[in-house]
């Protein structure tokens, strides 16, 4: 980040810990679309494009919705299904149908986007940099394929015209260019620019009987720290495996009351990220300096790149301890299960490659991982393949059942496990703790399980 032409401060997302991937990966939204659209088409699924969702309604027997589409010859075509995710951003048909309100502000200034090929600029490639002064902020990153990524915000009335004037955004991304490095850089005719505007807004309700928002549909952010799309994936990843739960009867229909509980304050999270870090880069109004003091708050640097990142967030405010269960320092119910390596060929995300519920226990001494046999035959017993147990051993194992893990450092122990008892942890399809106890408790878990899954 630069300031009036200083170095003024560094989002290091080295330091991060417990996942494999320290650093910031920007990709093209059309890259990302086009991996999604082949793992459709891997499933035997396919976009319709060109279609137009006219309304939803529900059945008057609440067993499914009824939605009206316009297709691109002109035909209008009724579909009926089981439930319906409204993924249509902030300007939702879904939404508007369902009469949901869309509280929140916009945000002041002009904000400006374009890819472009940007040569002479004297800043390291593999940084996404900030250019911070009072006539304006720009955002400079390099894309694959040669291109970078640059954003501008200005004070200014903001516009959403329907059609962009791609060249006088470059005209203007020249001009701010010429500022910061006089007669160095050239910009290249954009391959894509647009103009918008800047929300912060939140829909009370992700879900209406079987509609659900999710996405730009349910809330919007700023752009600063760009979180848009992650957020709106864990919405959808917190909401399928639920959904595909109930709908191939392995769940109680009522698991699905959970994710408004869960994602409705985790998107608030985001958005007060966004918030702050909106507030440093584009509060245009504010002098720089007092913007800059913000950034060097202490723990500014770890708790931004925590939730920038998405490691940060967590569920534990409304997914609670087993009834019953003694509470257990360190992780707990609601939080992600972090990524530790088990040993040098494995580590735990490796181990929750499948679409089921795992549960983890955590073994102080080897003898005891034998004694567990007996509790993972009653869980066998009692849900099947819907949940799979991976057992933890300690370094100086010597012999253990059939699918035990050796680690071969204390790292998953200390991490997971706890001084005193082994522990038993729950750990649900998205990779968030549906609870971490005592082995001994253990009982309480898959009574909490229960309720859950048919």
């Amino acid at each position: 980040m630069f300031a009036e032409s200083d170095k003024t401060a560094r989002l290091d997302f080295t330091g991060l810990t417990n996942t494999r991937f320290p650093h910031v990966l920007m990709s093209n939204q059309n890259q990302t679309e086009a991996i999604l659209r082949r793992r459709l088409a891997a499933r035997g699924q396919l976009v319709r494009w060109g279609t137009r969702l006219i309304s939803v309604v529900p059945d008057p027997d609440g067993g499914g919705v009824t939605a009206t589409l316009a297709l691109p010859d002109g035909r209008i075509e009724e579909v009926h299904a089981e439930y319906v995710i409204g993924c249509d951003g902030t300007h939702s048909t879904v939404r508007r149908e369902l009469g949901l309100e869309f509280a929140g502000t916009e945000y002041a200034g002009r904000t400006r986007m374009a890819d472009a090929v940007v040569r002479g600029l004297p800043l390291d490639d593999d940084r996404l940099h900030y250019l911070v002064a009072k006539t304006g902020m720009l955002m400079v990153t390099e894309l694959p394929g040669g291109r970078s990524r640059l954003v501008f915000s200005e004070p200014g009335e903001a516009t959403a015209a329907a059609s962009v004037d791609v060249a006088a955004i470059r005209r203007d991304l020249q001009a701010v260019f010429d500022r910061w490095f006089p007669g160095q850089v050239t910009l290249e005719a954009p391959a894509w620019a647009t103009e918008f505007k800047q929300y912060r807004r939140q829909s009370a309700d992700y879900r209406s009987g079987r509609i659900f928002l999710a996405g730009d549909a349910s809330n919007v952010r700023s752009i600063a720290g760009g979180m848009g799309l992650n957020c709106g994936m864990l919405d959808a990843i917190n909401l399928s495996w639920k959904l595909a739960a109930v709908l191939t009867g392995k769940a109680h229909p009522s698991l699905l009351d959970s994710y408004e509980r869960e994602r409705v304050p985790a998107d608030a999270q985001v958005m007060a990220v966004a918030a702050q870090l909106h507030a440093i880069l584009m509060d245009h109004h504010t002098p720089v300096t007092q913007r800059i003091a913000l950034v060097e708050n202490a723990g500014f640097q770890t708790s931004v790149t925590s939730l920038i990142s998405g490691l940060g967030y967590t569920y534990r405010d409304v997914i609670p301890t087993p009834a019953g269960a003694r509470v257990l320092a360190g992780l707990t119910a609601g939080d992600r299960a972090p990524d530790v390596g088990i040993n040098a060929r494995i580590g735990i995300h490796d181990m929750l490659d499948h679409p089921n519920y795992t549960l983890l226990t955590v073994h102080r001494r080897a003898r005891s991982v034998w004694e567990t046999q007996a509790l993972v035959r009653q869980m066998r017993q009692h849900f099947g393949d819907r949940v799979r147990s991976v057992s933890v051993c300690p370094p100086d194992t010597q012999l253990a059942p059939t699918g035990t893990v050796f680690s071969d450092t204390n790292h998953v122990h200390d991490l997971y496990g706890s001084a005193d008892s082994d522990v038993a942890c729950l750990i649900r399809p998205d990779g968030y703790l549906a609870g971490r106890v005592c082995l001994a408790d253990c009982g309480t878990l898959l009574a909490d399980l229960g309720t859950v899954l048919i």
